[in-house]
Parts: structure tokens; sequence; C-alpha cells
């Protein structure tokens, strides 16, 4: 009992470690840029951020929106995820409401999105089984300026958000294929359709997910990733109908599901 706490305790602190680390590295480039603060919210930030500070305000959106798209509105429930609005929206209304909004999303992207560097560490020690390389594959990511200079505070886009629920669908999806336990594929299916509830570009990564599941047929006969991608499918075609935008853009008879 003592050596499982033991490793339990070892594993938290170095998560804690890693996710400091990504933190701490937004936040400093997010410091010696705060000149960029005022121009923050433009072009698709400024989408976002418009729908995020309604629903912080209001509590919901208007079901047609003709201030952000006119004369013929915009259709908030069947034209674009909202998910990541709602999201971040509802935390600061039920808890950060005393808190400056513009400086809350800033820091939104930044904690969230840090997110990931875990998930890419748990995703390499599952691969390797090390530690050492998982934890020096963490750092990595959390540091790397491409994901740094994405995730510093000052843009804020849906891929922030997705990113880190897809990066632990992945980490959940390799699990299963390496155990074969189905409570690791649930759980990366409801990632998943957390995924594309949260950004239209996750379709294409189904589609990859999708091009393999094809040649794993036709080449490599792979009986546990078939299962799996299996199960991916049928939260696809389960999200397809219950999320709104996915409904009315077809996303049921789209590349990655017809495949």
């Amino acid at each position: 009992m003592s050596i499982k706490l033991n490793k339990l305790v070892g594993m938290a602190l170095i998560l804690a470690v890693i996710y400091s680390i990504a933190v701490a590295a937004r936040i400093d480039v997010y410091k010696s840029n705060r000149l960029l603060a005022g121009s923050i919210f433009t072009q698709e930030c400024a989408f976002h951020y418009y729908f995020t500070k309604l629903i912080a305000k209001n509590g919901t959106l208007l079901a047609v929106d003709f201030r952000i798209q006119f004369p013929e509105g915009f259709k908030t429930d069947k034209s674009e995820s909202m998910f990541m609005e709602y999201f971040a929206g509802y935390i600061y209304r039920i808890f950060l409401k005393f808190a400056d909004f513009d400086r809350f999303i800033n820091f939104f992207v930044i904690i969230f999105s840090s997110l990931s560097a875990l998930a890419v560490f748990l995703i390499a020690k599952e691969l390797f089984k090390n530690n050492i390389a998982a934890f020096f594959s963490g750092i990595f990511y959390a540091v790397s300026w491409p994901a740094v200079a994405r995730t510093m505070g000052f843009v804020y886009l849906k891929e922030n958000f997705a990113l880190p629920i897809i990066f632990f669908q992945i980490y959940f999806f390799i699990k299963y294929l390496k155990s074969g336990k189905k409570l690791n594929i649930i759980i990366s299916s409801l990632l998943f359709i957390l995924a594309l509830a949260s950004w239209h570009f996750t379709r294409f990564y189904f589609l990859t997910i999708a091009l393999y599941a094809f040649l794993n047929i036709a080449f490599f006969e792979d009986r546990v990733f078939s299962k799996g991608f299996t199960f991916l499918a049928l939260a696809g075609m389960l999200a397809s109908f219950v999320i709104s935008f996915l409904r009315d853009g077809a996303f049921f008879i789209s590349y990655p599901m017809c495949l």
C-alpha cells in the first residue's frame, strides 16, 4: 500500500512541476508583452471574446445575433461551436465576477491550455514506459516556443481550449490500445465528443484516425484498434445528432464519418 501511495505522490509531484513550468513560461511571456493587451481581441479572437462576455453577463446567448452579422443575423447555436464560450463565461459568471474580464480571458487561456503539457507527459509515459523520457517530453512541450506563443493569453482561439481535450483523448486511446480496458476507450470517446463540441477542426483530426483505420483493415488487422475506432465512430455519430452545429453542418455524412 505504501509503495502505491509513494508512486501516486511521485506522479502528482511530476505533474505539478510540469504544469507549473508550463504556466510560468506563458505568464513570463505575457508579462513581457503587455503592450499587446490593447489589441488582443481582434479578428477571430474578438468573435469568441464577444460571445464569452455575453454569456458571462447574461448567462445565455440570443438564438440569432444581428450585431455580429447583419442583416441576416448569426445563428449562435447552429453556425458555430459555443462550448468554449459557455465554459469560460460560466466560470467567470459563477466564481470571478469581481475580476477584470479581459485579464480573466488572458489567464483562462494560459491556465487551461497548459494542461496539454500534462497530457504530453502521460502520452510519452504510456509509449516509452520511462518516467525520465516522459518528464522531458512534458517539459519540452511546456516551454517550446510554438506551444507558448499561441497560448500566452493574447490569443483567444478555440484551439487553445480544444487541444488539451484532444491530447487527453489521445492518451486514453493509446492506453486502451495497450491495455484493452473498455473504461479507457469510453473516456476517450467522451473526450472526443467534447473535442468535437469545442472546435470544428477536430473533424480533420478524426480524419487522420479514420484513414489509419482504413489502412488497418486493409493491411494490419489490429482488432484492438478496430474496436477502439468503432467506439470513436459511434461517439462521432452521437455527437453529429446531439450537437446542433454538427447536425446542421451535416457532420454525419462528412468525409471522416463516411470513411
